[in-house]
């Protein structure tokens, strides 16, 4: 018996997936498998068959979060096909119900945040993660503006599908930003709980319309080195 991190009770843990294996599923060959590589790309580190999992959640979380992971994963079919033929500057969206797909999008930022393996941990989620725990357990989004996200997407963004990157911080608009590359595409969470103003160039990803991904004029190598040198100007505390 061990302690759930999310609802603090005492019980048997499952072993919990950091990032949802809907996400990984692009990622799998023929016979269920994906290539774990190095960070320089230059060498294969394993043969993954799931995605990274621990024992973070009790049965009744787990199952908490595979209702909010199996209607997520509806709305990102859907966008992903029409992403296919979008056009460089143009933003895709897919309707969809604003209060389960944002808790989806908080689950995920609240498990990189408690997670051994995740390296967003770190003074600035420690002390968010009990707000982001709390509108888990309550079914409460919050506003937009609360952990509000972005996604960008490369041209040809079905060519990078299969694509998962490590997981970063950094700092975007003076603000904390956690970052994923999930599925192509470019997710930021600003680590705030009331953004206030909202960047005037850039559209939330979930909003009361539903899943709004705008399509960069990038690809996917470009984008990254546009992260590093506009958005990841140093790491939270840092110099």
């Amino acid at each position: 018996m061990q302690t759930c991190k999310l609802c603090q009770s005492e019980a048997e843990l499952r072993d919990s997936h950091i990032i949802p294996e809907l996400m990984y599923k692009p990622l799998y060959d023929a016979m269920h498998r994906a290539a774990s590589v190095s960070i320089d790309g230059k060498a294969r580190e394993a043969v993954l068959q799931k995605g990274l999992r621990e024992k973070l959640l009790c049965q009744e979380c787990e199952t908490r979060f595979s209702k909010l992971e199996r209607y997520a994963a509806s709305v990102f079919r859907d966008i992903l096909s029409r992403l296919h033929e979008a056009r460089a500057g143009t933003e895709v969206v897919e309707s969809a119900e604003y209060r389960p797909l944002k808790l989806f999008q908080l689950s995920l930022l609240w498990r990189a945040a408690v997670a051994r393996h995740s390296n967003f941990r770190g003074a600035d989620l420690a002390e968010l993660e009990p707000t982001v725990r709390s509108m888990l357990l309550r079914d409460e989004p919050g506003p937009v503006t609360a952990f509000p996200c972005f996604a960008i997407a490369p041209l040809r963004v079905q060519d990078f599908k299969g694509t998962m990157g490590p997981t970063k911080r950094g700092v975007l608009n003076g603000v904390a930003v956690a970052h994923f590359l999930i599925l192509g595409i470019q997710w930021y969470h600003l680590l705030t709980t009331d953004l206030g103003s909202l960047p005037s160039r850039m559209s939330v990803s979930v909003t009361h319309h539903g899943l709004t991904i705008t399509v960069s004029d990038y690809t996917v190598e470009q984008s990254v080195r546009k992260i590093a040198d506009e958005i990841y100007q140093r790491e939270p505390g840092g110099a």
